[in-house]
């Protein structure tokens, strides 16, 4: 089951950069860095292991 799931993931991804290119995971890269910068500096996520 898991091996089906994985080959359709795939697929899915290579599909959608093929439509779509790197653009989005950029945006998402830099979302999410800002987004964790200004928790960490807010205090609401520590950053101690």
């Amino acid at each position: 089951v898991a091996f089906v799931v994985a080959i359709i993931a795939i697929r899915f991804f290579i599909d959608f950069l093929t439509r779509h290119g790197f653009k989005a995971f950029g945006w998402y890269r830099i979302i999410v860095g800002v987004l964790l910068i200004v928790l960490l500096l807010s205090g609401t996520v520590s950053n101690v292991a």
